[in-house]
């Protein structure tokens, strides 16, 4: 009695976790992708031959900085001149003479380059 209760109840939860949902009412809506922002970016080099992609978004405030394969996503600080996470981990700052991207939680500097008069830029479609 037991072992046919045991088998029952086991086909009826494999029945249940393989089964569509009852429910077609609901639905996801889909997340809009903000393909309206339009993001041209600036590549630099330092004097050790890394490469910088700094992005820099028309419609919104923000920078998104492309270092050793990772993306960062950089909002303004109103308090100063910079951009920074928005777990404060890493800052980015530009000035007319060099850009600037460091660990702030470290005071590492990961990168540093001089701009130079005629920056290639490239635009992300």
């Amino acid at each position: 009695m037991s072992t046919k209760l045991f088998i029952i109840m086991t086909a009826v939860f494999l029945y249940s976790c393989t089964a569509p949902s009852k429910d077609p009412d609901i639905q996801i809506p889909k997340q809009e992708t903000e393909s309206h922002d339009e993001i041209v970016f600036h590549d630099y080099t330092d004097p050790l031959g890394e490469k910088l992609s700094v992005g820099t978004h028309k419609e919104k405030d923000s920078r998104t900085v492309k270092y050793n394969g990772n993306v960062y996503v950089l909002d303004k600080d109103f308090e100063s001149n910079t951009y920074s996470t928005s777990d404060n981990e890493y800052q980015f700052t530009e000035n007319k003479a060099e850009v600037t991207f460091l660990k702030k939680n470290y005071n590492m500097v990961l990168f540093t380059s001089k701009k130079s008069a005629a920056q290639a830029t490239t635009q992300l479609q």
